[in-house]
C-alpha cells in the first residue's frame, strides 16, 4: 500500500514490525513459555513452564503505562507482557507496575532487530513464543540473595602453626 500520495511507498522499521508481531503471534496462540517466576523452584529439569491464556487484551491503559498485552489466565488473574526490541522497561515504569501488582513479564527481542531471519517466519515465531532465555520477571521481583555471614578475616592466623616434625626410630 502507499502513502495519500500514492507516489512513495510505506516503510515500516524493523523494530516496529517486530513488536507488532509479537503481539499478534502471542494473542493468535494465546500462550507463551516462560521462565520460573521468581521465588518459584521448579520440580522438573524443564525450569520453564507453558502458560495458557483465556484471552488477551492490547494496550490497556493502567495507573500511569500501558502494557503492550494484558493476558487473563484461567485461574481469574492477569500478567502483563511487556516487549522489548530498543525500549525497555524504565525505573519510573517498575515503580508503577509495583505499585498495580500484576505479575510481569518482559520479553527482549533485540537479537532479532539485526538478524536476517524474515518477519513472519516460524524461526522468529518460535523465538517469540518458546524462548525462554529472553523473558525476565519484571514483576514480582527475584528475592533478594540471603547475605552470607561476614568473616573477620582478622581473626583468622596469617600462616598456619608449624607442625613438630615427628621423629622416627
Amino acid at each position: 500500500f502507499s502513502h495519500h500520495s500514492n507516489k512513495e511507498s510505506c516503510f515500516i522499521q524493523r523494530e516496529s514490525l517486530l513488536h507488532l508481531y509479537a503481539k499478534q503471534v502471542i494473542r493468535n496462540h494465546l500462550g507463551l513459555q516462560l521462565p520460573p517466576m521468581p521465588g518459584t523452584r521448579p520440580e522438573s529439569e524443564d525450569k520453564s513452564s507453558w502458560w495458557d491464556f483465556e484471552r488477551m487484551d492490547e494496550e490497556v491503559p493502567q495507573p500511569g503505562f500501558q502494557p503492550d498485552l494484558v493476558a487473563h489466565l484461567r485461574d481469574g488473574s492477569q500478567l502483563f507482557i511487556e516487549i522489548a526490541v530498543t525500549s525497555f522497561i524504565g525505573e519510573e515504569k517498575l515503580e508503577r507496575i509495583k505499585t498495580v501488582g500484576i505479575n510481569t513479564v518482559e520479553i527482549d527481542l533485540s537479537e532479532l532487530l539485526f538478524n536476517k531471519q524474515p518477519i513472519p517466519s516460524e524461526e522468529v515465531k518460535a523465538h517469540i513464543l518458546e524462548q525462554t532465555r529472553n523473558k525476565s520477571w519484571i514483576y514480582p521481583e527475584p528475592p533478594p540473595m540471603p547475605l552470607l555471614p561476614a568473616i573477620d578475616w582478622q581473626s583468622i592466623p596469617a600462616k598456619p602453626p608449624a607442625a613438630e616434625p615427628q621423629v622416627k626410630c
